[in-house]
């Protein structure tokens, strides 16, 4: 028999200027540019001549990128500086099992997946009722692409190949978070979000 199960994840966290946990005061007047970028790659490759054979592989790709982060608690958030928040996630897997004679499994049968997801917010109040007061333009963008790859071979016996992964792309201008918030706003606002997911199968037996 053969058998691998692993993978590999990537975390990538930007934040121009971050409050966090109490109520905080936060004034800025300056321009804030934030990124923040997360890639992965995984691949597994298993063989047999007789018995069973399985490669069971995952990905995990998650980028954020925040300006300004009010945090948790009740913020108050002054902004008249330009702020750029962007993000891009991308994650890869392929798998491949082959097997003689038996059982050859390839992909996320077993829980496997492949997630890419990006999030970018150009000014957040997070939890808490925040006041947030901005006079400034704010743009955000993110970006997601995931793809996932089975081949599973099987000459004589059973051949399985899944491969389903997710993409998932968010991007916010102006957040306030849960609570009860008070936004005032007359900046320019520019958001963009793209999310690609990609996934291929091939089974012979």
């Amino acid at each position: 028999d053969s058998f691998w199960d692993g993978g590999t994840t990537a975390t990538a966290t930007a934040a121009g200027l971050a409050g966090r946990g109490g109520n905080d005061t936060i004034d800025n007047s300056a321009a804030i540019v934030t990124s923040a970028s997360a890639d992965t790659g995984s691949t597994g490759v298993t063989a047999t001549l007789a018995g069973a054979s399985a490669s069971l592989v995952n990905s995990t790709a998650e980028a954020l990128a925040v300006g300004v982060d009010g945090g948790d608690g009740d913020d108050s958030i002054t902004n008249s500086g330009a702020v750029s928040a962007s993000t891009t996630a991308s994650a890869d897997t392929v798998a491949v099992s082959v097997a003689g004679v038996g059982a050859s499994f390839a992909g996320d049968q077993w829980s496997e997946n492949t997630l890419a997801q990006a999030t970018a917010i150009g000014i957040d109040g997070g939890a808490g009722n925040d006041t947030i007061a901005n006079s400034a333009a704010i743009t955000a963008a993110a970006v997601s692409i995931s793809d996932a790859t089975a081949v599973s071979v099987s000459l004589v016996g059973y051949a399985d190949s899944e491969a389903e992964n997710t993409s998932a792309s968010s991007a916010a201008g102006l957040s306030g978070g849960e609570g009860n918030d008070t936004v005032d706003n007359s900046g320019a606002i520019a958001v963009v979000s793209s999310a690609t997911a990609d996934a291929g199968n091939v089974t012979v037996n």
